[in-house]
């Protein structure tokens, strides 16, 4: 019955053994995830903590109006590279300026009409309009008719650009 016994324990110590490494490697493994997992959460908030920074700069302002063929000419270009063509860019309205609130800025907006798009060109568009310093103020789809493809879309969009302008004192 001794040599039984033996065997068992030794059996057992095995298996405590065997129990005993897998533990420790799976607590060695949550460990490494763990501090992970800290340094992508330290990384998130300095992002997060620059991107509250950027929220609040202004925004970069005109020192002067441009002239109603240079935004055109802005907005064709950004369709372009877009591969929007320009029978698909209906019209470009530019509208007066209007002071915001008692600042020193006006905002300068224009009005783009684009007919028969995909989606795949509107985002690009977009993206080279806001690169060349607009900003979009409203964003306005109108979905595909159901006899037509469904994939051109109609699209209204307004653009606008700061101007800094004080106001003279009369």
């Amino acid at each position: 019955m001794n040599r039984r016994k033996a065997i068992l324990l030794g059996v057992l110590g095995g298996c405590l053994a065997a129990v005993g490494y897998y533990s420790y490697d799976n607590m060695i493994s949550c460990r490494k995830a763990a501090l992970a997992s800290a340094n992508d959460i330290t990384i998130c908030r300095k992002m997060a903590g620059s991107m509250e920074q950027y929220m609040h700069q202004p925004m970069l302002a005109s020192e002067h109006e441009l002239l109603a063929t240079q935004t055109n000419g802005l907005i064709e270009k950004a369709a372009t590279q877009a591969g929007i063509s320009k029978r698909n860019l209906i019209r470009i309205t530019p509208e007066p300026a209007r002071r915001i609130e008692d600042s020193p800025y006006k905002d300068k907006p224009s009005h783009i009409l684009l007919r028969d798009v995909t989606l795949k060109q509107m985002v690009p568009f977009i993206h080279n309009l806001l690169s060349a310093g607009l900003h979009a103020r409203a964003i306005r789809l109108a979905s595909p008719k159901p006899e037509d493809t469904g994939s051109l879309w109609t699209m209204e969009i307004t653009m606008s650009y700061l101007v800094y302008d004080p106001r003279t004192m009369e």
